[in-house]
């Protein structure tokens, strides 16, 4: 269990011991593993060829190629600098530890307009095709609001859309990840934007990675428009809003809001002890290890997220930035997803969520953390999903008897699971599908979404949150 995941040495350390003592199974893996390690290194003494240099000292021949840098993109890692003068440090530097780094040297981002930009890699990316932006007024303030779609989402992502209006929230960009889908969309006249330059400036290793382009392109586009000075919120394809997201996703109490899940209490790439951090080891009485760090360990899950735009916000996602870069060096290691990137800044950052800052809101219950070196506050709150099939938001912080849920999470994998999306359709069918069977002949610029909602309303008991508190097909 690596530092890199978690927290001090000796917390991993007092975290394995504890759990392999209490496991006979994973003692004897551990010692089975033990037994092969020494064999397999005492093997490669005897079977590695040696030769002698000039000063007489054995040395072992390697594979060059083992050593090989990987590529991101176009530029190598490992490109020589085209003159002998000292480079400053890069983003792409091969050094496997991460360091936050000091925010007082991070270098401004480049000079930009909402239509010529840059990547991530300070390559040139147009915009320029980008459509008039239909911003949403939302606590007197002005959000840009997107769904990420593709081919195989397109269905489950228009519920969601649909979902949306149904609480005055009309303006919803769908934010293409293929040229089909996006066809699709602009016979319907629905507002809607491929952005080519994004896509195209993936390299092989992102677009074949676990989770495809989708991170990339995300990422690339919640920076671009920060740093435009728009706000912006998004909300994956297979989420279905039960109740008025407003109170919660963009509150004025925070900087940003980001879905999390609670009941992860052993060591992940983006699970940290978020709740009460400073308190996570501490063990009640009577108490066992397994408890307590289920107590504390906070997963994030940015399905649903809001960014409210302010030079901090600006500040937050140059760091998320180097650290996207850093992982995109391992992609053994990492998962290639950004809340991977955003878990470690928060971090790192030392941002804590309090049980004793928990706020009610209408439909749950929510946290807010915002003593951290970044100066950005945020709210995290837990979606009902298929992982957690009742009201279980951060129950084991909360009293019991949480109202519902505003959203539903079909939680679960896609990329490589032929049948993902549809597995994800039938979750979402039992708790509030939302498109009429003729959808497609109907689904239109000028659609009447007040049919849609009362056709919902009257063949799935689910669409109101305030329905779907005990609903047996969860």
């Amino acid at each position: 269990i690596n530092a890199e995941y978690m927290g001090t040495p000796s917390e991993c350390l007092f975290f394995f011991v504890n759990y392999v003592v209490s496991h006979p199974f994973s003692m004897t893996c551990l010692i089975v593993s033990i037994v092969l390690t020494i064999s397999v290194f005492i093997i490669y003494l005897l079977v590695t060829p040696t030769y002698h240099n000039s000063n007489n000292s054995t040395t072992t021949k390697t594979n060059p190629s083992i050593d090989k840098k990987p590529d991101i993109g176009d530029v190598k890692i490992d490109d020589p600098a085209p003159s002998p003068q000292p480079a400053s440090p890069s983003p792409l530097s091969t050094n496997n530890e991460w360091i936050f780094p000091d925010l007082a040297t991070i270098p401004p981002p480049l000079p930009r307009t909402l239509t010529k930009g840059y990547d991530f890699l300070n390559r040139p990316v147009d915009f320029s095709d980008m459509p008039p932006l239909q911003l949403n007024i939302i606590n007197n303030k002005k959000y840009l609001i997107y769904i990420y779609i593709n081919r195989r989402s397109l269905e489950v992502g228009l519920n969601c859309a649909i979902s949306l209006k149904r609480f005055d929230i009309h303006n919803v960009l769908f934010l293409c990840e293929d040229e089909e889908t996006c066809d699709w969309l602009n016979e319907r006249q629905l507002y809607h934007y491929y952005p080519k330059g994004l896509v195209r400036s993936a390299s092989e290793n992102i677009k074949s990675n676990y989770w495809g382009p989708s991170m990339w392109v995300r990422c690339n586009f919640n920076h671009h428009l920060i740093l435009n000075n728009i706000s912006v919120a998004f909300t994956d394809a297979d989420i279905v809003y039960l109740a008025d997201p407003r109170p919660i996703l963009f509150s004025p109490l925070a900087d940003m809001t980001t879905s999390v899940h609670l009941r992860r209490y052993y060591p992940k790439v983006w699970s940290f002890p978020f709740l009460d951090r400073e308190a996570w080891g501490q063990r009640k009485p009577g108490e066992s290890l397994k408890t307590a760090m289920r107590r504390h360990f906070i997963e994030i899950n940015n399905a649903v997220s809001r960014y409210d735009y302010s030079p901090k916000m600006v500040r937050f996602f140059e760091v998320v930035r180097l650290r996207i870069l850093h992982e995109m060096k391992f992609p053994g290691r990492y998962t290639g997803w950004d809340q991977t990137a955003q878990a470690r800044v928060l971090n790192d950052a030392g941002l804590s969520f309090p049980v004793s800052k928990k706020i009610k809101f209408p439909t749950e219950w929510a946290l807010i953390g915002d003593y951290n070196s970044l100066n950005i506050s945020v709210i995290a709150f837990q979606p009902l999903s298929v992982l957690n099939k009742q009201t279980e938001v951060l129950n084991l912080a909360f009293p019991t008897g949480d109202p519902p849920h505003f959203c539903y999470h079909a939680l679960g994998h896609v990329r490589k699971v032929s049948d993902a999306w549809r597995n994800k359709k039938s979750l979402i069918s039992r708790v509030c599908w939302m498109l009429k069977p003729e959808y497609n002949a109907t689904l239109t610029k000028s659609i009447n979404n007040k049919t849609y909602i009362e056709w919902a309303d009257l063949n799935n008991k689910c669409c109101q949150s305030k329905q779907c508190f005990n609903a047996p097909e969860l």
